[in-house]
């Protein structure tokens, strides 16, 4: 059975590789990451991430100084970034909290407050 199926494999005369749908996703998946790989390689190379900045960062989660790398100073903003989303993750989040918790209150005046602060926000396109 086995031969078989390998002198199936082998006297194949469907469609050839070059023009098979499956072949052809798979080659240019491979290529594309060959190119973005190889271009991320060339950039990273060329951008002198070793040299020192120059420059002083105003507010960081850790220590900085001016003589610290390009790449330093580049995950300390990364990590600044994170910090600022995490906070604005944790206030928006508690202000829907409260904001449905009052929707669903009895009191007339928690039932309405919500919907007149969030109403004209509604009308500006974003």
């Amino acid at each position: 059975m086995r031969t078989q199926r390998l002198a199936e494999l082998l006297t194949y005369q469907g469609i050839p590789l070059w023009r098979d749908v499956r072949v052809l996703r798979a080659v240019s998946q491979i290529v594309s990451a060959i190119i973005v790989v190889s271009l991320i390689a060339f950039f990273v190379s060329n951008l002198f991430l070793g040299t020192a900045a120059g420059f002083l960062l105003s507010e960081t989660v850790l220590p900085y100084h001016e003589s610290n790398s390009y790449l330093y100073a580049f995950g300390l903003g990364i990590l600044n970034t994170l910090k600022v989303a995490l906070v604005g993750i944790v206030l928006t989040t508690a202000l829907g909290l409260v904001t449905g918790i009052a929707r669903l209150s009895s009191n007339w005046q928690c039932e309405q407050l919500p919907g007149s602060i969030l109403r004209p926000s509604e009308m500006y396109p974003y």
